[in-house]
């Protein structure tokens, strides 16, 4: 099985979020999921769910993936 790269997971997320329209609300939208799902996160690791709290830190990295696309930054340049 081969590994997905940051790099190429960051491309494929980018193909399932589409832009609202203006740069502003784009960013907006990728900053508030990044806030809401460290909030799933937090009271899914309090009650110790562990597949919610899988998919909370995949939902997490979507978000963060999305943000630095919008920015333009290379997710992968950032991580290492």
């Amino acid at each position: 099985m081969n590994k997905l790269t940051i790099h190429e997971y960051q491309k494929l997320a980018k193909r399932t979020c589409t832009s609202l329209g203006s740069d502003k609300l784009d960013l907006a939208h990728m900053v508030l999921g990044i806030g809401s799902e460290t909030e799933e996160l937090y009271k899914a690791i309090f009650l110790n769910d562990k597949v919610n709290i899988l998919e909370e830190v995949i939902d997490k990295f979507w978000y963060i993936a999305n943000y630095c696309t919008f920015r333009n930054y290379n997710l992968e340049e950032l991580y290492c």
